[in-house]
C-alpha cells in the first residue's frame, strides 16, 4: 500500500514536471510568433502615417 502511494506521488511529480516544461516551451514559441506578427505590422502602420 505504501509503495503504491510513493510510486503514484513520484509519477505525478514527473508528469507535472514534463507538462510544466512543455507549457513553458509552448508559451515561449507563441510569444515569438506574436512578436514577429507585430513586427510585421509596424511597416503597415507607419506607411499609413506618411499618407
Amino acid at each position: 500500500m505504501l509503495l503504491a502511494v510513493v510510486f503514484s506521488a513520484g509519477g505525478g511529480f514527473v508528469f507535472g514536471t514534463v507538462v510544466g516544461y512543455t507549457m513553458k516551451k509552448v508559451i515561449i514559441l507563441v510569444g515569438i510568433i506574436i512578436g514577429m506578427f507585430v513586427i510585421g505590422l509596424i511597416p503597415l502602420i507607419r506607411s499609413d502615417r506618411k499618407m
